[in-house]
């Protein structure tokens, strides 16, 4: 199954990403697993986390860019995907934390591609493909946050509520919605 994970920080896509690899794994099946779409990418060294979070926003725009694109032909090609965040991700914390001077994001400048990366996945005609939107509480959120910070943490505790009402948008207007293809995890 070709499934991409989108969600809230802290709401537990990396989490479920890693139990659904093991499943595969115990199953002798590979996957292709890509968990590096939030700025900046947690499979880069700390040396390039630190110098990423500080490139000009139009470097990281343009990086996220050819990052999505690419990942159409990963969905395509690879029958067990496990992608969290994609562009869904891009376009929630984008909007919100963009024009923020502490937040590794920038302005939405593309907004207008995210219909066009799932049409192309939908082009393939792949049975297999799924939306998986993972959901927490308010409060479950917050205890992670507390119990395990991340180095890059993009949320702010304040904007939970707003940020997952804009991921339920993102995931609403998706065509994988549209199409049926959505599951939705709390």
């Amino acid at each position: 199954m070709r499934s991409i994970f989108v969600g809230i920080e802290y709401a537990g896509n990396s989490t479920l990403i890693k139990h659904v690899q093991g499943y595969y794994h115990r199953r002798k099946l590979h996957t292709h697993g890509d968990d590096h779409f939030t700025i900046p990418d947690a499979t880069l060294s700390p040396k390039s986390r630190a110098l990423m979070v500080n490139f000009p926003d139009d470097i990281k725009e343009r990086m996220q860019r050819m990052q999505i694109q690419y990942h159409i032909e990963v969905i395509r090609n690879y029958p067990n995907t496990l992608i969290a965040g994609w562009h869904i991700e891009e376009a929630v914390y984008s909007a919100m934390y963009g024009d923020a001077p502490d937040s590794p994001y920038y302005k939405n400048y593309n907004y207008r591609a995210q219909r066009i990366y799932e049409a192309q996945v939908l082009e393939a005609r792949l049975p297999d493909v799924v939306m998986i939107h993972v959901t927490a509480s308010d409060e479950a959120i917050r205890e992670r946050m507390k119990a395990d910070p991340h180095e890059y943490q993009i949320i702010k505790e304040k904007d939970i509520p707003e940020i997952k009402q804009r991921f339920e948008a993102e995931v609403e207007k998706s065509l994988f919605t549209q199409k049926g293809r959505k599951i939705v995890l709390d």
